[in-house]
């Protein structure tokens, strides 16, 4: 089964009916997961009780984690059967959400083999990681710029703000507005020239006769 992202499994039952004898699953294995790495997460086993209530309950409790796919395996059946007869499925699942936006402009089929070619480390990974993983670098980014104004406030540039953009050194490539936040935080930690500028004279004639007989200093 390939399930809508962000549905998460409240129930699922195979229906069956009691008088199919031999027929009936007797241990059902349930698989979860990515398409390339499935795993066990429910193992059931079922007896002559479980046969006369006319339907097999495959999760006794409603799970709160999303697979994006579910295998249902028969593994035995019941009085030794070698086949299986099966009458119906029942399937809950909680509202589905749609963790995508438009506004996201992602798709997996932009992450595959020859589009990734290009960075290496990114071959340990399925388009369906590196699709998420996308997806969720873009929502940090955009709760970086809402809050930035609220880490490094535009009224308190100062040179002890240096410690906060250090300590947020590993999300700057996530700002967008890092260039002119940057500049902006420059220009403001600049000392003003005082009103009353110093003027300094150089003798430079009385300089050479210092250097040549220091003590005709006055």
């Amino acid at each position: 089964f390939y399930m809508k992202p962000g549905s998460i499994i409240q129930k699922f039952t195979l229906l069956i009916d009691e008088d199919d004898g031999s027929y009936l699953p007797k241990r059902i294995v349930v698989l979860g997961g990515p398409r390339d790495n499935l795993s066990v997460i429910q193992t059931r086993n079922f007896g002559p009780s479980d046969y006369s209530k006319g339907e097999l309950n495959l999760f006794p409790t409603p799970m709160t984690v999303f697979y994006p796919i579910v295998q249902v395996i028969i593994k035995s059946c019941y009085q030794g059967g070698i086949d299986t007869r099966i009458q119906g499925i029942k399937l809950v699942c909680n509202a589905s959400v749609n963790i995508f936006l438009e506004s996201d402009n992602l798709r997996e089929d932009i992450f595959t083999a020859n589009a990734t070619s290009r960075w290496p480390k990114l071959e340990p990974f399925s388009p369906e990681q590196l699709l998420y993983r996308g997806l969720a670098l873009k929502r940090v980014s955009t709760l970086i710029n809402k809050d930035l104004s609220y880490l490094l406030p535009q009224w308190s540039h100062s040179s002890h703000a240096f410690g906060g953009v250090t300590a947020m050194r590993q999300l700057w490539p996530l700002c967008t507005d890092r260039n002119v936040l940057i500049d902006q935080m420059l220009q403001d930690t600049v000392d003003r020239s005082p009103s009353d500028t110093p003027v300094l004279y150089i003798n430079r004639i009385a300089a050479k006769q210092h250097r040549d007989d220091p003590t005709i200093d006055p």
